[in-house]
């Protein structure tokens, strides 16, 4: 929630290792208030029941990326992302999605996205991901230029 995210979807995946139980769940839960406070938001990160591969290709989100560690293609964030901004980055388990799931995602209009070097931990990636949107949003916002015009004499 400090860099605007405002739901984390936890997400199975055919190589997940690790399937998010109720404390888990509890744990996050509790975490965002915590963060919400600390960085004084005016709402508090939601998270929202676990989601298999599928159901999360279903989203309605305008803007959706899938995180790819080997993307040869270069990529830059589009910059007329449509207010609200309803963006989807889904991040894969730690043995990263299988061709099978990556190949789905880009059929359900997914855009893969490297955003770093090299292979990121989850939870770096999903803070990457969010601090490079954040910044990319913050930077593209159209301003009014302002005329300055002297005074009469």
């Amino acid at each position: 929630s400090q860099l605007g995210v405002s739901n984390l979807i936890p997400l199975i995946a055919n190589r997940s290792v690790v399937t998010p139980n109720e404390k888990k769940i509890q744990r996050f839960q509790a975490a965002s208030i915590e963060s919400a406070k600390q960085a004084e938001r005016d709402f508090i990160l939601q998270i929202a029941p676990t989601q298999t591969f599928q159901q999360i290709l279903t989203s309605a989100s305008q803007t959706k990326f899938i995180a790819h560690p080997y993307n040869p293609q270069p990529f830059s964030l589009p910059t007329n992302i449509p207010a609200p901004h309803n963006i989807i980055v889904i991040i894969g388990p730690e043995g990263g999605f299988t061709d099978q799931e990556f190949d789905q995602a880009l059929k359900a209009n997914f855009k893969p996205w490297q955003f770093a070097p090299h292979i990121l931990r989850i939870e770096t990636a999903a803070t990457a991901a969010a601090a490079i949107i954040a910044n990319h949003l913050l930077t593209s916002i159209p301003t009014t230029p302002k005329i300055v015009d002297s005074p009469p004499k």
